[in-house]
């Protein structure tokens, strides 16, 4: 019988040893299954942080393109003001660099006829012809106009 005691006692080591090993595969099976929820949870958070990245990147990207336009219309406006360009024009200028909006300015001023410089009536000013509502005699303006251009041709 001390043969059976012990197969009885080595039956409750291995009983024992079984329950535990079926514990720890149960604590094993919780932990992956927690693992599992933060490996989830860790890739939505990845997911967010993706978005964001590229959220930030199009707003960048928006931020640069508008500076460098800013950039631009300063630089049309100081070569404008630099060459005599009106202000209201400057918009007009076509460059991206500052040698390209000066030799722009100096094209569109060479359009406009010069203070002083009188051209053949035969002749259409550079940039083609330009017409003007005369204004009637007895206008204060145009009287005061006429007397300007009088006392200047006078020399």
């Amino acid at each position: 019988m001390a043969t059976v005691e012990i197969e009885q006692a080595e039956l409750d080591q291995l009983r024992s040893d079984l329950t535990k090993s079926q514990a720890e595969v149960a604590r094993g099976a919780e932990v992956a299954k927690q693992q599992e929820a933060l490996k989830t949870q860790a890739l939505k958070q990845v997911e967010v942080l993706q978005a964001d990245h590229a959220n930030a990147k199009d707003a960048l990207g928006r931020a640069e393109a508008a500076r460098a336009e800013a950039e631009l219309l300063n630089l049309k406006n100081e070569v404008g003001w630099q060459k005599g360009v009106p202000w209201s024009a400057t918009h007009r200028l076509v460059g991206s660099t500052r040698e390209e909006l000066e030799a722009d300015a100096d094209k569109y001023l060479a359009e406009f006829p010069k203070p002083g410089q009188e051209h053949d009536p035969g002749i259409p000013p550079p940039g083609g012809v330009r017409f003007v509502e005369t204004r009637a005699a007895g206008d204060p303006f145009s009287d005061f106009l006429r007397e300007q251009l009088a006392k200047n041709k006078k020399p």
